[in-house]
């Protein structure tokens, strides 16, 4: 995981002047009881990323579900610069009865 973050890192030093957007399955949850998430964190702070919430109109507080063990995670997240965080208007997860991934859209 650590190659990512430096891969990341390297990307945005080659584009600087430039807002980053990062999105995506992260694979784990957005908490400082994992320690995923406290190394990302690092990384944000260095380029002052920010993760966008979900809206509380969100039709679920989840992203991820795994209908049979009954298992459901936000774990498929929406980052953004500081600088772009006012154009996110609204972040919600979508709900779609065509979608048959176990991930939600967001």
């Amino acid at each position: 995981m650590i190659d990512i973050f430096c891969a990341i890192s390297e990307i945005i030093d080659q584009h600087s002047g430039y807002g980053v957007v990062l999105t995506g399955d992260f694979n784990f949850v957005f908490s400082n009881a994992t320690w995923s998430f406290r190394t990302l964190t690092e990384l944000f702070d260095e380029y002052n990323i920010k993760p966008v919430p979900l809206s509380t109109r969100s039709p679920t507080t989840y992203s991820y579900c795994h209908e049979t063990l009954q298992h459901y995670s936000l774990i498929d997240n929406f980052c953004v610069s500081d600088g772009l965080l006012s154009a996110v208007s609204d972040m919600c997860t979508v709900e779609a009865g065509n979608n048959l991934s176990d991930h939600t859209c967001l």
